[in-house]
């Protein structure tokens, strides 16, 4: 009999038809300005002006307002800008991107965690002509530049946006254009940089009509609303930070709250203070957030979403979470920052039913099932997964061999191994470089953390391969204890060889206080498996 290629598609034609409306973000920003001027856009830290509240009208004004200051100070259409500063100006950052792209500019988001190597190499090899810093990472940037002949200028972004908050009342009708330039769906909108951690990051170029599709892709995924109050603490300078985050936000006219930085305690609070409806994030927040709310119930009355992806969710946080808050939606999704990151999604309908799948192909995208070759496998055959969607980056800024590899005829080639079942359900193996190789068994390293976290001692779990003299891999896990005093190693091995076959139960097992992780709460394997080395 004849079996189908493993790939699997949402179509979507009337979300593609509404993408069509708008030609640049801008005019999307346009649109809300318009239609309700007076509903909050943004709540948020700005820096010296403290948490504040933007309208849709005040977030127009003050954009178009710095846009045209920042053409005076001689950035052009096509300039690349980088943008460096933490969450205490995360709303500055946003109105300080709106407003590049509103003069044809083309946003750089900076890690204000970087070294001065990283960043002197990130600003370099982007080609920033400028960089809109944050007051107290100014005299950083500066000392810099001198090694930079790229670098023309250093702005300081808290003062760039106050200037432009200090503007004339009305900054026209969103027809009005005042000089600034016409832009399309090609026309590039950020570089991007993957949060690379062995060698450096890659660039990723992501257009007006990229970004757009992937507030079209993610709002339709995760049901989001006008009246919703979306709220996260994902940094800004991240995939997630410029596209995922703000974007879903901006198609529907929702409320977006930004946290300064991840704190479970003080993220729940301001869930109830602002009443959010939604929330997005990764495991680890999940996770400190429940360890939180173990000592300190909340009602959170308000919440109907949580949202969580970019790295796998323990199973028994999601039966928890369904538990604690049996009427709020949960939303499981998957891609990456080459994919917008528009993916698959696991619907609330499906959630705890198909808890170990990532979900169907998102609107508008399209997931396949990858060989060596690539080309898409048949029936259930691992492989693989690749995706396609009109979220998908347009490449690897300055890096041509990296884009041919990863982005063929459209589709992104994640790196990922996973495999689709005949409901085009995605099920996520493990990153094709941690696949374990015990003796020529290959083991997936999520597998085993799924069961670590299932005891009761293990507040977060990660596994990687150690070098074995005869089988050339083995396993080692790594975990952060709730309580160290109480956490058996003999016991838990002991528990791992309860729901996991001999071969696969770690033979060693460390622990650690806390994880490396990168700037989005995603455990760094890279740093545990040098730290092997």
């Amino acid at each position: 009999m004849h079996r189908k290629p493993a790939i699997a598609r949402h179509p979507a034609p009337g979300l593609a038809t509404a993408l069509g409306r708008f030609q640049s973000v801008n005019a999307l920003i346009d649109h809300w300005a318009l239609t309700q001027p007076d509903r909050m856009a943004l709540i948020g830290p700005r820096g010296r002006q403290g948490w504040s509240r933007l309208s849709w009208s005040a977030l127009r004004q003050e954009s178009m307002r710095l846009a045209t200051g920042l053409q005076a100070r001689g950035i052009r259409t096509g300039d690349h800008v980088g943008i460096l500063a933490d969450g205490e100006a995360y709303v500055d950052c946003l109105v300080g991107y709106l407003a590049l792209l509103r003069a044809g500019a083309v946003m750089v988001p900076l890690n204000p965690r970087f070294v001065d190597e990283e960043l002197r190499y990130a600003i370099g090899f982007s080609d920033c002509i400028a960089v809109l810093a944050q007051s107290q990472l100014t005299p950083r940037v500066r000392a810099l530049a001198a090694g930079l002949p790229v670098l023309r200028q250093v702005l300081d972004l808290e003062d760039c946006v106050a200037d432009a908050d200090a503007g004339t009342p009305d900054a026209g009708s969103p027809e009005r254009k005042d000089g600034l330039p016409e832009l399309g769906t090609d026309d590039l909108a950020n570089i991007v940089f993957t949060s690379g951690t062995t060698a450096r990051p890659k660039a990723v170029m992501h257009t007006h009509g990229s970004a757009l599709a992937t507030g079209a892709i993610f709002s339709a995924a995760l049901g989001l609303r006008n009246d919703d109050v979306f709220h996260h603490a994902i940094p800004f300078f991240t995939s997630s930070g410029t596209q995922f985050a703000p974007m879903p936000a901006f198609w529907v006219g929702a409320t977006l709250v930004l946290e300064p930085r991840f704190d479970a305690a003080a993220m729940l609070q301001r869930i109830e203070d602002e009443g959010s409806t939604a929330v997005i994030g990764v495991p680890s927040h999940y996770l400190f957030m429940l360890d939180v709310l173990e000592r300190t119930p909340r009602s959170l009355s308000s919440m109907r979403l949580w949202d969580y992806g970019g790295a796998a969710m323990p199973a028994s946080a999601v039966r928890v979470l369904a538990a604690k808050y049996p009427k709020v939606e949960l939303r499981k999704q998957y891609g990456m920052t080459e994919t917008g990151p528009s993916g698959t999604v696991l619907t609330p309908d499906q959630a705890l039913r198909r808890i170990d799948s990532a979900g169907r192909p998102m609107p508008l995208c399209e997931v396949a099932i990858l060989d060596d070759q690539g080309q898409p496998v048949t029936g259930q055959t691992p492989g693989e997964i690749a995706i396609r969607s009109p979220a998908c980056m347009r490449g690897y800024y300055k890096n041509e061999d990296a884009t041919r590899q990863v982005l063929q005829d459209g589709w992104v080639r994640t790196g990922d191994v996973g495999w689709l079942d005949e409901e085009g359900y995605l099920y996520y193996s493990d990153r094709i470089k941690d696949i374990i190789n015990r003796g020529g068994l290959k083991i997936s390293s999520v597998e085993i953390e799924e069961v670590l976290y299932q005891h009761p001692g293990v507040l977060e779990a990660a596994v990687v391969a150690m070098p074995h003299e005869k089988l050339g891999e083995d396993i080692l896990a790594f975990v952060v204890p709730k309580d160290a005093a109480r956490l058996d190693l003999d016991e838990l091995r002991a528990f791992c060889g309860e729901h996991l076959a001999d071969y696969k139960v770690p033979r060693r097992i460390d622990c650690l206080q806390e994880f490396p992780k990168n700037s989005m709460g995603k455990i760094q394997k890279a740093v545990l498996r040098d730290r092997i080395r």
